[in-house]
């Protein structure tokens, strides 16, 4: 009797807990290109890939364009004071392709850097000052066309290197902080991580 128990057990939690988890979300559309059902109209949300926040930052979503649109991404702040609503912010920052010209953006995270910790560097102009200015990456970005992009306002914004990368990951191990892109090797098709330390 204690054999066929096990089983019958086995099998009603194989069926029951997939069929309970099914009833706990809820798509609730926010934001479109065109404003459909109710939500927020933003042209500028085509093709959205990667989505993150920092505990102070707004949404940043990943939009990787649909060939006529270039890819950009842009900002939300969310709300859940009457029911769920984003609102677009003004900035919307552009994607460079490595060669120049705009990318089309996939992977997107925020290192959350400590202070005092130098990783993940970029250079470039102060938009205030006018001056040469380096500084860490607040946001990194993968793209389709082989760019990896680091963004800080205080260097003039986005700084392209190459690569060939579809995602990223920025864990920290043992305090090392790491930008991990998938690559792809589109000749013979294989996927391996490269961690790029700084």
């Amino acid at each position: 009797m204690r054999f066929t128990m096990k089983p019958l057990a086995v099998f009603a939690l194989a069926v029951l807990l997939p069929a309970l988890t099914f009833a706990q979300y809820t798509r609730t559309d926010l934001v479109t290109n065109t404003g459909a059902g109710g939500t927020v109209k933003d042209p500028n949300l085509v093709n959205g890939w990667g989505l993150v926040s920092t505990g102070t930052s707004p949404y940043w979503v990943s939009d990787n364009g649909n060939g006529k649109q270039p890819g950009v991404s842009t900002l939300y702040s969310i709300s859940n004071a009457n029911g769920v609503t984003a609102t677009p912010q003004g900035l919307v920052v552009s994607i460079p392709f490595v060669a120049g010209g705009l990318g089309t953006p996939t992977g997107i995270v925020a290192p959350e850097t400590p202070k005092g910790v130098t990783a993940f560097t970029i250079s470039g102009v102060n938009p205030i000052t006018g001056k040469e200015a380096s500084a860490n990456s607040i946001f990194i970005f993968a793209t389709q066309d082989g760019t990896i992009s680091g963004w800080n306002p205080a260097v003039g914004g986005i700084s392209p290197t190459g690569a060939s990368t579809a995602t990223l990951a920025a864990p920290a191990t043992m305090g090392n902080h790491f930008c991990m892109p998938l690559m792809t090797d589109r000749i013979a098709g294989s996927t391996y991580s490269t961690p790029i330390s700084n």
